[in-house]
């Protein structure tokens, strides 16, 4: 049974996020009229048990989930397979399991394929759990670019099971806090809540994967994004402060060629930002030092290596990111009453803050 259920509002229709404290809910999606089953092989391997006896003998698709099957390539692929192995049409029930880049690829084959099918999607990281399975955003890789192709296409229900997280790699699981950390700095900004605060929270929860410390916080973070997202849905105003963090993270994870995960990199970025809000006197300095010593560093959770945070490169990620839209470089950052978007963050000032960023990390 699940424990309970939030509901996202979208103008493509309200879907429910259901909160499960066991695996029972997966045998009832096997059970739907035409399961089409998508899973990430890893987490297959991880619940080999689990899964086999709530599909039993279902025909599933097994996804390789990294950024480099993240292609238009991979999504014909499923297509042909579906095509190969189901007589249903529009009327499929389309079951996706995995992680975040399981939730892109497979979100944009529900989108595309027969001009959309219904999907349910089971996301099995943290940070998929806390932030990209509501939204409805899909993703492709395209030319060596993150990102750049997508839809708008929610599942017709998201299944969030905490004990998921009990198998996460240790680098895992801090990518998962790094976003964790992202919306609750938003939601402290917002609303005045005291940093330290924040860095509290944050002690509380490391390492502890049991359903009632992850729950509430899942929750938590949902509330935030949905905050943001539900006025906004197709990212044309308010909900582009979400980008909080992802401006330069998305330009490392490139310049690191994936090195450094998605969380990390987006907990990377939010200190690249507060530097940068700083600089221009919209918080200060000692309070963008203080979040970056007692929130971001202590997530850092691998080694980073100076070669990844070359100005060259990191430049031009910057400059090929999706979200610009003019001369500018694209940076969401934190003011005391909230964030804010900059249309005018120039190349000396990413040079001056990446010099800063480095010192941090290096010396």
């Amino acid at each position: 049974m699940s424990t309970d259920t939030l509901t996202i509002r979208s103008q493509l229709g309200d879907y429910p996020v259901h909160f499960h404290t066991n695996f029972g809910f997966l045998s009832r999606l096997a059970s739907l009229p035409n399961p089409v089953i998508l899973i990430d092989g890893n987490v297959l391997q991880l619940y080999k048990e689990t899964l086999s006896a709530a599909f039993r003998d279902r025909a599933i698709y097994v996804l390789e989930a990294t950024e480099d099957h993240k292609t238009l390539d991979e999504t014909a692929r499923i297509y042909q397979w579906i095509i190969d192995h189901f007589k249903a049409k529009r009327n499929i029930d389309f079951i996706s399991i995995g992680g975040g880049i399981t939730q892109d690829v497979s979100g944009y084959v529900a989108s595309t394929l027969f001009r959309g099918v219904g999907w349910d999607f089971v996301p099995t990281t943290l940070l998929a759990q806390v932030d990209s399975c509501i939204g409805g955003k899909t993703s492709l890789n395209f030319g060596g670019r993150k990102n750049l192709l997508g839809t708008f296409y929610p599942p017709r229900a998201i299944h969030i099971a905490s004990a998921f997280t009990h198998t996460l790699a240790r680098l895992d699981l801090f990518s998962g806090y790094g976003e964790v950390a992202k919306f609750l700095l938003m939601r402290a900004f917002e609303s005045g809540e005291p940093f330290p605060d924040v860095a509290t929270h944050l002690t509380s929860i490391i390492g502890d994967r049991a359903e009632s410390a992850l729950a509430p916080i899942i929750r938590d973070c949902l509330n935030v994004k949905r905050s943001f997202m539900e006025s906004d849905e197709f990212d044309r105003g308010r909900r582009n402060l979400l980008n909080y963090g992802h401006c330069f993270g998305h330009a490392l994870e490139a310049a690191s060629k994936y090195y450094v995960p998605h969380g990390i990199a987006v907990n990377i970025g939010i200190i690249f930002a507060n530097l940068a809000a700083a600089a221009r006197g919209m918080i200060t300095t000692e309070l963008a030092r203080l979040i970056t010593r007692e929130v971001n560093l202590p997530l850092l959770a691998q080694e980073q290596r100076p070669n990844d945070y070359l100005e060259d490169a990191l430049l031009e990620n910057m400059k090929n990111d999706k979200k610009r839209t003019g001369q500018s470089l694209p940076l969401v950052v934190p003011t005391l009453g909230g964030l804010v978007k900059l249309d005018d963050f120039t190349e000396p000032e990413f040079r001056s803050i990446l010099c800063e960023l480095r010192e941090m990390l290096f010396h």
